[in-house]
């Protein structure tokens, strides 16, 4: 028979491993503060279809922390507002957060999930990135400078005649420098079907990360609904949008494949090397095809923000602008344009650079990821297959770390290397999935800005009474988000910046060696 005591201790026992039990779940529960949501749909109610990181910033002024964590349905989701969150979860746990969430529009129906910024995180996506890592590698990048000088020349050339077409000269001319790098193919008119095929898909792309733009995002289920059924007409859309990226992944690549041994490719490019290597398998040519389109596309566009953005803050700042263009008069002189080269010796421009980033960074949100597995952080439980957004904009409009966040003002780094850097870091990604381009689309965005500010004032547009508009400014909210549209002028600085750009004015039919 149990003694009195067996019994006091058994029963207490009992209650201490309740209580551990307990503890344990209730700690494992442990959420990031965010708002309430209702039953079934969690906050879809909340969400805002336009630039939602201004609203998840609200909410990180209203509930504090580093991350906050909202539902949609039935998938959790959160939003990082710390830079030291994104070191402790996408940098030192990247085997976790590398993964990408299901787009079920702009992805899955689409078929855009098979591009390598899409993919999870694994043997496949690996293999895709070290195809593209090889052409963008730091050693290599600096003898594509001079077609991205070119085709920069070429740019302001064409603006100063045309200037409400900056966003189309834009696709144009950095269109140009991508797909030579990537295909070996120069484009020569602006109809080219290997130009066009990829802004009508990246096009439809945006489209189909607009929040709230289909009801299938939010219900995936209904994708299984037949297409004849009332209300399922974005299985109608989705195969358009697959047929014009199957036009813009493939068409090119098989123009660059065909033409290879002709020699009517220009070298170097990114498929040349693996082609003549020898014989490719399907999945490897899949794999190669899918590469380079992910760079084509992600390229395209966070460069075209890039370059808007910095048109527009020239148009308000015409101070800022004034003292660029005197650097780069000291620095340079007027025999010659600049180079890429130069701007070792502009720490301003480098510090406008870095400012265009922060004063609206092109991906306000990055790219979400999506976690591989169930993580435990400070007691906070975190799910497998958590969205985790990453709140750029929020960080890099902080006042407490950039006071007057909404000024344009490159004077606020003092000229530190480092605090431009973190700047940069920001915008080009985190961890495994951090820009792999990132060294090229600088140099882009750097031959850009210094043959403008070289060669040409940058002018509000004028209204039908001759007088000057007032520039108010906006930004879409895709995932890349872009200025809307404002008139401007561009008018040369002087006769002899006119002789200059003539001369090194590169025709369509001509392309440089790189």
């Amino acid at each position: 028979m149990l003694s009195t005591s067996s019994i006091h201790f058994a029963f207490l026992s009992l209650i201490l491993l309740a209580y551990s039990v307990f503890y344990r779940r209730f700690r494992r529960r442990l959420q990031f503060p965010g708002p309430s949501g209702l039953p079934f749909i969690g906050n879809v109610h909340q969400l805002p279809k336009r630039e939602m990181w201004l609203e998840f910033s609200r909410w990180q002024k209203t509930y504090g922390g580093e991350a906050i964590q909202f539902q949609v349905l039935q998938q959790p989701a959160i939003v990082i507002h710390s830079t030291k969150l994104i070191k402790e979860l996408l940098e030192k746990r990247a085997y976790i957060y590398s993964d990408r969430p299901k787009l079920v529009m702009a992805g899955e129906l689409s078929g855009m999930e098979r591009s390598f910024s899409m993919q999870n995180y694994g043997e496949r996506w690996r293999n895709q990135r070290k195809l593209v890592a090889a052409v963008f590698a730091a050693g290599k990048v600096a003898r594509y400078h001079p077609l991205q000088e070119g085709q920069a020349r070429m740019l302001i050339n064409n603006l100063i005649s045309r200037p409400e077409s900056l966003e189309w000269e834009l696709k144009m001319q950095i269109g140009v420098i991508i797909i030579r790098l990537l295909y070996g193919y120069h484009i020569q008119k602006p109809d080219d079907p290997f130009l066009i095929a990829p802004l009508k898909h990246l096009e439809y792309f945006s489209e189909g990360t607009l929040p709230g733009g289909f009801l299938v995002d939010t219900f995936p289920q209904l994708k299984y609904l037949p297409t004849w059924f009332p209300g399922a007409g974005f299985h109608k859309t989705a195969q358009v949008w697959r047929e014009a990226m199957n036009d813009a992944c493939w068409n090119v690549y098989q123009w660059s494949k065909a033409n290879l041994a002709t020699g009517q490719t220009l070298q170097p490019n990114l498929f040349s090397a693996y082609l003549r290597d020898g014989q490719l398998s399907e999945a490897q040519e899949a794999e190669l095809v899918w590469s380079a389109y992910s760079v084509l596309a992600g390229g395209l566009d966070t460069n075209i923000a890039a370059a808007k953005i910095f048109f527009l803050a020239m148009i308000m700042h015409p101070e800022i602008q004034r003292r660029a263009q005197a650097e780069i008069d000291a620095v340079v002189g007027n025999e010659r344009l600049p180079t890429i080269n130069d701007r070792e010796n502009l720490p301003y421009i480098r510090s406008i650079i870095a400012e265009l980033f922060r004063w609206h960074t092109p991906g306000p949100l990055g790219f979400p990821r999506s976690t591989a597995e169930d993580d435990d952080y400070n007691g906070i439980f975190i799910k497998k297959g958590t969205t985790v957004f990453i709140n750029v904009w929020h960080m890099l409009n902080d006042p407490e770390v950039y006071p007057n966040p909404e000024t344009f003002n490159p004077d606020r780094y003092n000229n530190s290397e480092a605090e431009m850097k973190k700047v940069l870091d920001l915008n080009f990604g985190f961890g495994r999935r951090a820009c792999v381009g990132v060294n090229f689309a600088m140099g882009t965005l750097y031959a850009i800005v210094l043959t403008t500010l070289a060669t040409c004032d940058v002018l509000p547009g004028i209204d039908e009474d001759g007088k000057e508009i007032i520039t108010e400014h906006g930004y879409t909210s895709t995932i890349i988000s872009f200025p809307t549209p404002f008139k401007m002028r561009i008018r040369p600085r002087s006769p002899k910046v006119l002789e200059l750009l003539q001369a090194a004015n590169i025709s369509l039919g001509d392309c440089p060696e790189i």
